[in-house]
């Protein structure tokens, strides 16, 4: 059974990342059985990084690539009746989406004015976070995220 790893639910959501939430729900849309394990320390991932897959022993990062390695190897046909019209809109979207991505995550990691109110609401939904590693995840969350001046985030997200 494939076994999905990604960052614990928040807010009510599945996965507190959109990356670890496109796969999720990707998996329930294709009808793939799997497990789902949250995780909040990404260093034993691939890149370092969430979510990621483990399938039959291979482990597979970044949420693209797991999508298209779970069509190729399972013979997913979710979205063989899209047209191609269908399909640039759904590549659209999923871009779009993808850039909004870094711009949440500046705020809820980097920018101080909502570092607080995010900290408070993992902590409050996953009173066995500890503090310590709350700030690993920062510290790797913001090596990521300070890859980009916030003029390009916030201009990508626009």
């Amino acid at each position: 059974m494939i076994t999905l790893y990604s960052y614990p639910e928040l807010f009510g959501v599945a996965d507190n990342n959109g990356y670890g939430l496109k796969v999720f729900a990707f998996l329930k849309l294709a009808g793939v059985p799997f497990r789902h394990e949250h995780i909040f320390d990404a260093s034993a991932a691939p890149r370092a990084q969430l979510p990621y897959i483990v399938d039959d022993g291979e482990t597979i990062g970044d949420s693209d690539t797991i999508i298209a390695h779970l069509i190729r190897k399972h013979r997913l046909t979710i979205d063989a009746g899209l047209s191609a019209a269908e399909r640039d809109t759904d590549l659209l979207v999923s871009r779009m989406l993808d850039d909004l991505y870094w711009v949440m995550s500046y705020s809820r990691w980097k920018d101080e004015r909502y570092w607080r109110q995010f900290r408070d609401a993992l902590i409050r939904e996953h009173p066995t976070l500890t503090e310590e590693g709350l700030q690993k995840a920062r510290d790797g969350a913001l090596v990521s995220v300070t890859n980009f001046p916030m003029t390009d985030l916030v201009r990508s997200g626009q």
